[in-house]
Order: structure tokens, then sequence, then C-alpha cells
């Protein structure tokens, strides 16, 4: 997942952030596609249908 942040104050840029966000296969140590319920998670999130 790629994240990108901006932070203001009025119309003023004062912050950025970029972060990218990798899953992790412990037995391979190679970056590897999440588990099908961790992938859908942000889409549940996002459409408000998340309690947590």
């Amino acid at each position: 997942m790629h994240l990108w942040h901006e932070m203001f104050e009025g119309d003023r840029l004062l912050a950025t952030g970029e972060h990218m966000l990798l899953h992790v296969d412990l037995k391979t140590r190679r970056s590897a596609p999440p588990a099908p319920h961790i992938e859908a998670k942000p889409d549940q999130i996002g459409r408000g249908a998340c309690s947590a």
C-alpha cells in the first residue's frame, strides 16, 4: 500500500509523508500479497463498515 500525507495550515503546506506498507512472508523473507481477510480490511474501513 502506498500512502501519501500532506499537512496544511490554511493554504500553506507544512509537511509531507510518504509510506510504503508491505506484507512480508516470514518463510521466504520476501514481500508477498496479504491474506484475503487482511486485504479486505482497508476497503471495509473506507466504507465505514468496520468497527475497529
